[in-house]
Order: structure tokens, then C-alpha cells, then sequence
């Protein structure tokens, strides 16, 4: 009784959220309905269980326990909605918004379930990835290190909710540069996932993936382009030749051969990775804008800047007409484009593409994300190449400050950035 009058109260109060803060452009009239309809059946278990344990006639025991599976379906449906809602605002770059509604899930699931269910968990998952991708990487961290300690505690250590958290964490350990802590939390991912489910299936190769851009990161392509090609092995074999696992298999494979220079076979993997993609998803997909992207990289590091121009302006079509304005991923296709122009020696295109880039990421993410220090150390470099030292600078210094404030000043990305204002300073001199 106590939990279905929490599970009541939580309803009730995120309707009024829901009702009070959001339009029906952000939550559709299909999602409201819905998430309505499940707050008034709590309601009504609430009054059967009321009814049940007042009935001084009655036997409680059975009707109890009925009411009981009830509740619990239709209240995990409820918190279910909202992080569905969260999911499609993140998935489009509403990254305030899907904060908003991942958080009100998580309270809602506390107040239901208590702070070690597993939904909870889930929902501190939730939570963590939308953090990770607006940057805040320590509150991240947190919340997915909560979410593997419940599963740890519920399930032991060697569970595939265990994995998944595992995973969730090195990710974020990798970004912020802790690459020892990332490899070891996804090696364990790996050795849980083979004991559950066999050498061969989809999150074992997905682990594999995981761990060979972990090892490329750290300096490691051939160590990185052997895990890449155990995944893509075992996803041809299990999955089949046209899987969407193999496409990322085939992906990372590309990575690591551009790494080591190999540039005609990295494109043999990127281009096979793009044929897949194409296959699954049709010709508008963000998937194959990411493969047109990989593919531009490739021909921009062979020199092959016309070809490599032109699959990035692909890229950048798809993505200008599959995400919103502000989204992440277009401000990368943008910039990518500005990398092209820049090696050519556009030095006045460079700029408009990276200046537009730096637009779109600062909307999209705040202006203290550590993906934003990327246009703005292109910019500066853009700007030295012209002659404005001191607009260099300026630019510099805010992509260290960055940096700086994000992986701290040991970061190899933040030591580099340190270097290049130094040259800057020294050539003003």
C-alpha cells in the first residue's frame, strides 16, 4: 500500500511537470495519452488495494498479491515512458530536455522501487549517457558507477547487466583519458559476456570493438586492428556478412589500418562498412552519414583531398537533413569539411566551416564542452596561418582553458593544445 501511494505520488507529481513545463512538440499527444492512462491505473490499484485492506470480510492475501503484479507492470511502464521520452529528446540533440525527463524517471523509479532495484540502475544509466554527452564527465562517471554497484550487489559479478554497466563506465574512463581504467572495466565486460553467451555473439563483438579503440587510443593500432578483426570474425560468423555488427566490426578495422598508414586497406574495411549500412538503413541515415565521414578521413590522411571534399559534403548532407540544427554530430560534419578546405589551402572556407561548427556545438552543448574546444583550436590555427597572431592566441588559450578544466593538464590533448600556444607566443615575440 505504502509503495502504490509512492508510485501515485510520483505520477501525479510529474504530470504536473509535464503539464506545466512541456508542450505537445516535445512529448507527442501519443506519449501523453499514454503516460495519462498509466497514472490514472496506479490510481486505481491504489483504491483496489485500499479497498482490499479495509474489507474486514475479506481474505487479502490472494487479491493482494494480484494487485501487486498489477502495479508493478503498469508503474513500470509509467517510469519506462519517461525514460523513452528522455532517450528520443537525447537522440535529437535535446540534450536539456532529455536531462530533465531522465532525472524525474530516476526519482520516480526511487520512489517506487527504492535506490538498489534494478531500475534504478537502469535509470542512473540513463542519466550518466546524457551527462557524458554534454560533457560532464565526473557527474557521468558517477552515475554509471552507481548503476554497476546495484547490479553488482543484486547480481554478483559476473551478470550481462554487470557487462553493460562495465561498458558504460570504461567508456566514460576513456574520454576522460584514463585509458588503463577504461581497458580494464571493458577486459571484464569481455570476460563476462564470453562466459554468458559463447565467443561469438553480438556484445562480445561489440566488447572486442570497445577494447581495440581503447588500445588505438593508447598508441596501440596493432594490438587495436587485431581485437577489430576477432570482432569482425566472429560477426561474419555468427550474425552474418551483412549484419550492422559487422559494419562496425569492419569500421574499427579501418581505424586501426589509417592508424598504421595502410590507407588503401583502411578503405576496403570503411567502404564495407558504408555498403552494410546503406544496405540496412537506405541512403538518409545517420549511420551512413558517420560511414561517408569515416570515408572522407581516410581519403583526406592518402591525399586525396577531391575525393575526400566530396564524401564529406555527403556526409554533411545527410546529417544537415537527419538532425537538428544544433545537433553534435553536424557540427562534426561541418568541421570535417573545414578540414579538407583548410589542407587545400582555403584558408577563408576553413574558416566559415569551423566558425559555423563552433555555433552549432555551443548550442548544442554549453560553451565549456570539451568538444567545443575542437573549432576553436581550428579556428586559431586558421587564424595563425593568416597572420592574426593574436586572434590565434586568444583562440588557443580558450581551447587550452577547456581542456584544461575537462581532462586536466596531464591529458595528451591538453599538452598538445599547452605546445601550440607556446609556438603562438613565440612567434609574436
Amino acid at each position: 500500500a505504502r509503495s502504490l501511494n509512492g508510485a501515485v505520488g510520483q505520477s501525479r507529481e510529474f504530470r504536473e511537470f509535464l503539464v506545466a513545463k512541456y508542450n505537445r512538440c516535445v512529448v507527442s499527444g501519443k506519449q501523453f495519452a499514454e503516460l495519462s492512462g498509466h497514472i490514472r491505473e496506479a490510481e486505481v490499484l491504489v483504491k483496489r488495494i485500499d479497498d482490499l485492506l479495509h474489507d474486514e470480510q475479506g481474505s487479502p492475501g490472494g487479491g493482494l498479491s494480484s494487485v501487486a503484479d498489477e502495479y508493478v507492470e503498469w508503474i513500470g511502464a509509467l517510469a519506462g515512458g519517461v525514460s523513452n521520452i528522455s532517450r528520443d529528446l537525447q537522440s535529437r540533440g535535446n540534450f536539456l530536455e532529455a536531462l530533465q525527463f531522465a532525472q524525474r524517471a530516476l526519482a520516480m523509479t526511487e520512489g517506487i522501487h527504492g535506490p538498489e532495484h534494478p531500475n534504478t540502475a537502469i535509470a542512473a544509466n540513463n542519466i550518466g549517457a546524457i551527462l557524458q554527452a554534454q560533457g560532464d564527465l565526473a557527474a557521468a562517471l558517477e552515475h554509471a558507477r552507481r548503476a554497476l554497484a546495484i547490479d553488482e550487489k543484486l547480481y554478483g559479478p559476473e551478470h550481462a547487466d554487470v557487462a553493460r554497466d562495465l561498458n558504460n563506465v570504461a567508456v566514460i574512463l576513456k574520454e576522460q583519458g584514463n585509458l588503463a581504467g577504461a581497458l580494464e572495466h571493458s577486459r571484464r565486460a569481455l570476460a563476462v559476456n564470453e562466459k554468458t553467451y559463447g565467443p561469438e555473439h553480438e556484445s562480445v563483438v561489440r566488447d572486442a570493438i570497445n577494447i581495440g579503440a581503447i588500445l588505438l587510443a593508447q598508441g596501440d593500432p596493432a594490438g587495436a586492428l587485431a581485437y577489430s578483426r576477432r570482432a569482425l570474425a566472429a560477426a561474419e560468423n555468427a550474425l552474418g556478412a551483412e549484419h550492422p555488427s559487422v559494419a562496425l566490426a569492419a569500421a574499427a578495422g579501418g581505424e586501426a589500418l589509417q592508424a598504421q598508414g595502410n590507407f588503401e586497406a583502411a578503405l576496403r574495411y570503411i567502404r564495407q562498412a558504408l555498403a552494410i549500412d546503406r544496405k540496412t538503413h537506405g541512403n538518409r541515415h545517420p549511420t551512413v552519414a558517420r560511414g561517408y565521414f569515416n570515408m572522407s578521413r581516410a581519403l583526406h590522411a592518402q591525399g586525396e583531398l577531391s575525393d575526400a571534399l566530396q564524401s564529406a559534403r555527403r556526409s554533411l548532407d545527410i546529417s544537415e537533413q537527419v538532425y537538428r540544427a544544433d545537433h553534435p554530430h553536424l557540427a562534426a560534419a561541418v568541421g570535417n569539411v573545414g578540414d579538407i578546405l583548410l589542407a587545400q589551402g582555403d584558408l577563408t572556407g576553413a574558416l566559415a566551416y569551423n566558425r559555423r561548427a563552433l555555433a552549432i556545438v555551443e548550442r548544442a552543448l554549453g560553451p565549456q564542452h570539451p568538444n567545443v574546444a575542437i573549432p576553436v583550436s581550428k579556428i586559431g590555427l586558421i587564424l595563425q596561418q593568416q597572420g592574426d597572431l593574436a586572434g590565434a592566441l586568444e583562440y588557443t588559450q580558450r581551447a587550452l582553458t577547456i581542456l584544461e578544466s575537462t581532462y586536466g593538464p596531464a591529458h595528451p590533448n591538453t599538452k598538445a593544445m599547452a605546445q601550440n600556444l607556446n609556438g603562438i607566443r613565440r612567434a609574436m615575440k
